[in-house]
């Protein structure tokens, strides 16, 4: 299974963005927020 099938099928919301100057690329995706506000991490690679 890709990544982007999965992603979009198992996630509440999903948002991807990029900064071309900084080379950064990423995806923010929220499970499920059923249980109201959350905090979560950051992974970086």
């Amino acid at each position: 299974m890709a990544v982007f099938d999965r992603l979009g099928s198992e996630y509440e919301q999903i948002v991807f963005g990029h900064d071309p100057d900084a080379g950064l690329r990423m995806i923010i995706a929220v499970y499920s927020t059923a249980r109201g506000p959350a905090l979560g991490g950051t992974r970086m690679w």
